[in-house]
């Protein structure tokens, strides 16, 4: 509630306490304070020293005990063109295992240049106990933080007056990031960022990135993309990374390598924690670049950087991406020509189980020539069921269907564990190996389709149904029959069979008569030949109350679009 004085004795030691205070919070031109910070966050500043000088260096930090040593309030101090610590409180005396708040004082000396200041702390949610002396110490000891310890933690730094002046850490930053190639950093939780550039000739790259990652999982992570060959050529990782500083999870990667001439991407992605928007351990040393910076080793090779052009991007044959929950997508296409394409499918599984997948079908002989399988997949990043496929496959000319199908729950935009690492590629893609097989592709519609093979075919059967079709052969042929349904040993309740214009059963599908069609155990499948006469026929199938085309009660069959039976010549 706000209370207006009413005399002016009552203002007048109001503005003298106001200006007391002032005294008190009030910073000169060669002093900075940084800290009285909550957990979690950073405050910083920074200074110039135009010649070599003694800087002050005192406050109050804190360390809460060996039982978690990543529980602390500190500072530090970074010189900005080489991005090294100076000097770090936690390397001082000081700073001891369980003394809760203390007191420091030092001095340093530094040479001229720009220095940015870093105050910053971490208090864990749980307490580790490996014993009853650790539990009193810990729960009911004095060294433990306290909101109100807030106001007392933080760091002053004075320097000579004609030598020191202060400037903004941010600026700083921006402005070392202004001469680079991609910079993408101060990155927040549960962001993705992606930016481009072009190159005209081979060049060498210095990467610095600082993210997330431990025990050979990323989850801050950044990585680097050939736009015209569409492969991921570098990517960080936790074993081949460096400790960031503070948090043991912290990782830095500062490294030069050596791109060829063409376009490439640069992208960086988060989880859903611990990042530039607040670390839920200790930050990093150099807690700005939390993402990824590019910059030229050597800078008379600026002549070769150039912005994003994708004039030699190869075009996909099928994009079939950004695929959610209980999605079936499918797309045909013809190649002119045999031919290597590039397959990059992402899903979700295990090594035995895929429940998110795409593959490929013969659109003639409906033989499956590609299937996304667990055995076939590497880690997607992220996740372990995020799974990956991507490779090169041999097909010869001729029409096919991509099939791409998902489960109830982990596709795009709507993850129930860590997104995979190029999540917006959740889905199926094929790409021709080279510029030039473009024109060898084209697209059809799958459903429209007329496969000359074809002789009948009763497909996509849903539940509580019982079709028949009439065919007619003018000579003894050699037929192939492809029929998937449902049944255990005891008895099958999808299937299909042949009749005679008589009435007389020529084949039928029973349980000994098939295979297991893929996924769940009671899908099954009658792939082989019969001889059949001259003459008219009948195709039948049936199916029960559940478990059929769309709408399954587990795991669909491999060629779910089969689902039914198919007579085709074999020719």
């Amino acid at each position: 509630m706000f209370t207006k004085y009413s005399n002016s004795v009552s203002s007048k030691l109001l503005l003298l306490l106001m200006a007391f205070g002032s005294v008190i919070y009030s910073q000169s031109d060669n002093e900075i304070v940084v800290g009285r910070i909550s957990p979690g966050e950073i405050d910083m500043s920074a200074f110039a020293l135009t010649a070599p000088a003694s800087i002050n260096i005192s406050g109050m930090g804190a360390s809460y005990g060996e039982w978690d040593e990543e529980t602390a309030f500190y500072g530090w101090i970074l010189n900005s063109e080489t991005r090294q610590v100076v000097w770090h409180l936690r390397n001082m005396n000081e700073f001891g295992e369980d003394e809760g708040l203390f007191e420091f004082s030092t001095s340093l000396q530094l040479p001229a240049g720009n220095y940015e200041v870093y105050y910053s702390g971490s208090v864990r949610n749980y307490i580790q106990v490996k014993g009853w002396g650790d539990f009193w110490s810990n729960v009911f000891g004095e060294h433990k933080y306290k909101a109100s310890d807030r106001k007392k933690l933080f760091m002053t730094i004075t320097g000579p007056e004609k030598n020191f002046s202060k400037l903004s850490a941010r600026d700083l930053v921006d402005k070392k990031v202004k001469n680079s190639i991609v910079s993408i950093i101060r990155v927040g939780d549960y962001e993705d960022f992606k930016s481009s550039f072009t190159l005209t000739e081979e060049t060498k790259i210095r990467v610095y990135s600082i993210g997330e990652g431990r025990k050979g999982s990323v989850y801050d992570f950044g990585w680097i993309y050939d736009e015209n060959n569409h492969e991921r050529i570098w990517t960080m990782s936790s074993w081949r990374s460096d400790h960031a500083g503070g948090g043991q999870k912290n990782i830095i990667v500062d490294k030069e390598i050596s791109l060829k001439a063409g376009s490439y991407s640069v992208r960086f992605s988060t989880d859903d924690s611990h990042s530039f928007d607040e670390f839920n351990v200790l930050p990093p040393d150099d807690p700005q670049f939390w993402g990824i910076t590019l910059w030229l080793v050597d800078n008379k090779d600026i002549s070769n950087v150039k912005p994003f052009t994708d004039s030699e991007r190869i075009e996909p044959i099928v994009e079939m991406i950004h695929v959610g929950d209980d999605e079936f997508r499918s797309q045909g296409f013809s190649l002119e020509k045999d031919m290597d394409v590039h397959v990059y499918s992402l899903g979700e599984g295990t090594s035995s189980t895929m429940v998110d997948y795409g593959w490929i079908i013969n659109a003639d002989t409906k033989e499956t020539v590609w299937k996304m399988t667990g055995r076939k997949t590497g880690h997607g990043g992220g996740a372990d069921k995020n799974r990956l496929f991507d490779d090169k496959i041999f097909l010869s000319k001729g029409n096919y269907i991509a099939y791409y199908t998902t489960d109830d729950s982990h596709s795009y935009d709507n993850w129930n564990a860590t997104r995979p690492i190029e999540s917006d590629r959740w889905g199926l893609t094929i790409w021709p190996t080279s510029k030039e097989d473009e024109k060898y592709v084209e697209l059809f519609d799958e459903d429209e389709y007329k496969n000359e093979n074809v002789i009948a075919e009763i497909i996509r059967v849903k539940d509580h149904k019982e079709i028949h079709k009439k065919f007619s052969l003018s000579e003894n042929t050699k037929v192939r029959i492809i029929a998937i349904g449902e049944g255990d040993p005891d008895d099958m309740y999808d299937y299909g069979w042949i009749e005679n214009e008589n009435g007389g059963v020529v084949w039928d599908m029973t349980f000994r008569k098939t295979e297991h069609a893929g996924g769940a155990k009671k899908n099954r499948i009658f792939n082989d030949t019969i001889m059949l006469e001259k003459g008219s026929y009948y195709i039948y199938f049936v199916t029960d109350d559940s478990h059929s085309y769309n709408d399954w009660n587990a795991t669909p069959p491999d060629n779910p679009e089969l689902y039914g039976i198919t007579l085709l010549f074999e020719r």
